[in-house]
């Protein structure tokens, strides 16, 4: 089929937009000659326009820029849904609606989606990785990289920018409390770096910003004003021209680590979504650990690193672990430190899917939040780099945490029993066909589906399990063989896994009461008693 003219539905969402970049360019790789339109809201054309690859951007709903060859739908909401319906197209990749207004997914997307909406874990990222598996399309690095014209590159530098050498630092609006701006102006400033900030913000943030330098006194010489000046657009540039973003989760964060500038995020300690926050290597989120509790001074600590530790180049993993290592008394309590990391993460059948893990660098350890992200932190490590983990143990929990831990022990042990089951009928199915008993092999494979449902009850009534069982269903969901011996073989190898991740778990809960190891082993033991009776 000669494709001259592709278009690329996305109206979801600026995070979504943003996530859908490496497939943008997978498919320019794929058609190099042919025109691709973005079709996306009127919201988000700002954005559109910083994606590579796209030769015009429409908002929904204006006319059809041309014929089109290609359909590409990267969305799921009802808008990108009927957007896609509106572009009549002889081919079509992704979600689309019937005549009946019914969804039809391909194979790739209905089994993705089967197996991860129920967990409420559906990734953008994901999504793309999909595309490329389904069009079989050459993946590009899903370390997605915005860009601009050469010459808005320019005219933003000579806008924004002065000639004279400082280190330039952008901090949004909702980034920082007052007094934390306060704080991080005065200690940097006294920290003898030459700086330059750039307050960003709505022409309501003018007023506030304004008397902050004043406040700041000599101080705030080094300050810019540049509230309600600046579209999506220019902000974009600015973040691109800056050394450090200072920026919430949301568009400004996804934007500022798209261009490659180190972002740094405070958010709230109800901050759920990791889709909001940079995506990528190396770049910092901040929580206060109590209500009220000013993270302008460590933030202050991590922009001075970030000058010196690695020749102007954003720090490596471990020069951002070995910095906080030796500040853990001091910030310890108080607030807590992420370290964002990009794992591509190889499925047990075909294709791999990026996800985005918080590494912690300063963090309690006692609460159950903690516990619950240092369970998944630990869990990917096993499953990318083979990492023996038995000796490892949570953080010294308090009481509390240890009590909820503790209660994890029986759906655990649960999961663990259902993951044994699941590999002795995988292995029996793959028997009976090898044997050519195709009606014992379709009651294994009834028992296989059984054991399924019964683990996603396991994951909605302990939803800290659900990473878990989420990383098993999209295994699951990606088996491509056509063989069933291939396909038998490659369920038992997800049953396996999810033993396994199982096992280290009720290993670390273990460890967790007694993380000298030595000693008093009571409540180790009632934990094991507990796995033993659960797996009964």
């Amino acid at each position: 089929m000669d494709v001259r003219s592709i278009a690329i539905v996305q109206l979801d969402g600026s995070a979504e937009l943003i996530a859908s970049a490496p497939a943008v360019l997978a498919i320019r790789d794929r058609h190099p000659k042919s025109r691709i339109h973005l079709v996306t809201s009127r919201r988000l054309l700002e954005v559109a326009d910083l994606i590579s690859g796209i030769d015009h951007v429409a908002a929904s709903g204006a006319a059809a820029p041309e014929k089109i060859d290609l359909l590409v739908n990267l969305g799921f909401t009802g808008e990108s849904l009927l957007a896609a319906q509106r572009l009549a197209s002889p081919e079509c990749i992704g979600p689309r609606l019937n005549q009946d207004s019914a969804i039809i997914l391909d194979d790739g997307w209905s089994r993705y989606h089967e197996a991860v909406v129920p967990a409420g874990h559906v990734n953008p990222f994901h999504r793309a990785e999909i595309l490329a598996s389904v069009a079989g399309l050459q993946w590009r690095d899903p370390d997605f990289a915005l860009s601009c014209r050469a010459e808005e590159a320019l005219g933003a530098a000579s806008r924004f920018f002065s000639n004279e050498p400082h280190i330039k630092v952008a901090v949004t609006p909702g980034a920082l409390r007052y007094d934390e701006c306060r704080e991080l102006v005065t200690l940097l400033r006294n920290s003898g770096f030459r700086l330059r900030f750039y307050f960003l913000g709505i022409l309501k943030d003018r007023q506030k910003i304004s008397s902050l330098i004043r406040e700041l006194g000599p101080d705030g010489d080094c300050c810019a004003n540049l509230a309600g000046e600046l579209g999506l657009r220019d902000t974009a540039l600015l973040s691109q021209g800056c050394d450090v973003m200072i920026a919430p989760p949301g568009t400004e964060a996804l934007l500022s680590s798209g261009f490659g500038t180190l972002t740094i995020c405070p958010m709230e300690r109800d901050e759920r979504s990791l889709l909001d926050l940079p995506f990528g290597q190396g770049h910092l989120c901040v929580q206060a650990e109590a209500e009220g509790q000013s993270r302008g001074g460590v933030i202050a600590e991590a922009v001075a690193h970030a000058i010196t530790a690695n020749g102007g180049n954003p720090p490596t993993f471990s020069q951002w672990r070995n910095f906080f290592d030796t500040r853990i008394d001091e910030h310890i309590g108080k607030t807590r430190v992420f370290l964002t990391a990009r794992s591509v993460v190889e499925d047990v059948g075909s294709g791999a899917k990026s996800e985005l893990r918080l590494f912690p660098l300063v963090f309690s350890g006692a609460n159950l939040e903690d516990s619950s992200l240092l369970f998944s932190r630990i869990q990917w490590e096993s499953v990318l780099n083979e990492i023996h983990v038995s000796e490892r143990s949570l953080e010294h929990p308090q009481e509390s945490t240890l009590t909820a831990l503790q209660a994890l022990a029986k759906p655990l042990g649960h999961l663990s029993e259902l993951a044994i089951y699941g590999q002795r009928s995988a292995s029996l199915v793959a028997n009976h066909i090898q044997n050519n008993r195709p009606e014992e092999a379709n009651k294994e494979a009834n028992k296989l589906q059984e054991i399924d449902e019964l683990i996603r009850s396991i994951s909605r009534s302990a939803p800290i399990l659900a990473p878990i069982s989420s990383y098993f269903f999209i295994n699951q969901s990606q088996i491509h063989d056509v063989e069933p011996m291939g396909v038998a073989e490659k369920m038992r190898l997800c049953y396996v896994l999810l033993q396994h991740q199982a096992m280290l778990m009720i290993d670390l809960i273990a460890k967790s009461a007694d993380p000298a190891e030595t000693g008093d082993r009571r409540v180790g033991e009632r934990i094991a008693g507990e796995v033993t009776d659960g797996q009964s």
